[in-house]
């Protein structure tokens, strides 16, 4: 067999287990997955831009040699499996520390949760849009969380919309921008 090395974050290697299958995907071969075994997950973690993640060592067999040491691979496992759940993307999960942010970008007339609302549990909240057009923050308790999709347990329902709004980093990037231009703008001298 060989070895392809992973690296997954806290929220994701909690849900990891030795000898879980892993399908491995390789851009040399777009059109065939293989399939190998989580044999070692460190317990200790790697911080790299204040983020920690734990390596991983996939075992894969290899009785073509088709594999070789050096190749990109993109990996799967898969940790479980609920039916009957909401999900929603990954992207629309918003950070406490960004709501105030959030709600400004989306033009401020956004009711901020209470304090009761933020002792839950959960890390997230959630901007929903209700069947009359306004929005308004809920926190949300989340199950499972991939990079693509994430399962609601509470807090939104079926059927349900939620808004997709740029990450904090993104809207605190513009807001500086459009300062800049206006402030450039006034500069005397200039034309108006």
């Amino acid at each position: 067999p060989i070895v392809v090395r992973a690296e997954f974050d806290e929220q994701n290697i909690v849900l990891l287990k030795k000898s879980a299958t892993v399908e491995v995907r390789l851009d040399a071969f777009p059109n065939r997955v293989f399939v190998g075994e989580i044999g070692l997950i460190s317990p200790v973690g790697i911080e790299e831009d204040k983020v920690i993640h734990y390596p991983v060592e996939i075992h894969v067999p290899n009785p073509e040699n088709l594999l070789k040491p050096g190749m990109a691979a993109d990996v799967a496992v898969k940790v479980g499996q609920r039916s009957n759940s909401i999900n929603i993307p990954t992207a629309a999960l918003i950070h406490p520390q960004a709501l105030s942010i959030t709600s400004d970008w989306a033009g401020g007339d956004i009711e901020q949760p209470t304090t009761k609302l933020a002792d839950k549990n959960s890390p997230y909240f959630v901007l929903a849009l209700s069947s009359k057009g306004s929005m308004q923050f809920k926190v949300v308790e989340t199950g499972l969380v991939t990079p693509v999709a994430a399962e609601i347990l509470s807090g939104v329902g079926e059927g349900e919309s939620v808004v997709l709004t740029p990450s904090a980093e993104l809207i605190q990037g513009q807001l500086r921008r459009s300062k800049f231009f206006k402030k450039m703008s006034s500069m005397p001298g200039k034309k108006k």
